[in-house]
């Protein structure tokens, strides 16, 4: 039943650009029109999310580290950061536990 009323409800979103002609969203209706296929695939696949927050709060300490990282001695060590970081990324995201020492 849920899933039923999303369907209605994203397929009458998809159809809201084609009556709206004018007025000050234009943008907004020009960027769901153009990425209409892709709101879609949400509901081929139960496993897509339509919110994309937990990525974004994922890169939050990146944003916070980026004043940090500005003084790296080198190239090299400032790639070994971000290879670093990024397997500790990836390690949060698939559900590894946090390795205390």
């Amino acid at each position: 039943m849920k899933k039923q009323g999303l369907h209605r409800a994203l397929h009458t979103l998809a159809r809201w650009p084609e009556s709206r002609k004018g007025g000050r969203k234009d943008l907004a209706v020009i960027y769901i029109r153009n990425r209409k296929d892709t709101l879609m695939t949400y509901l081929e696949d139960g496993r897509c999310s339509l919110s994309n927050n937990p990525l974004e709060n994922s890169l939050r300490p990146v944003t916070l580290g980026r004043k940090n990282w500005l003084f790296n001695d080198s190239q090299e060590g400032a790639n070994a950061s971000i290879v670093v970081y990024t397997m500790v990324e990836m390690a949060k995201a698939h559900g590894f536990p946090r390795i205390t020492t």
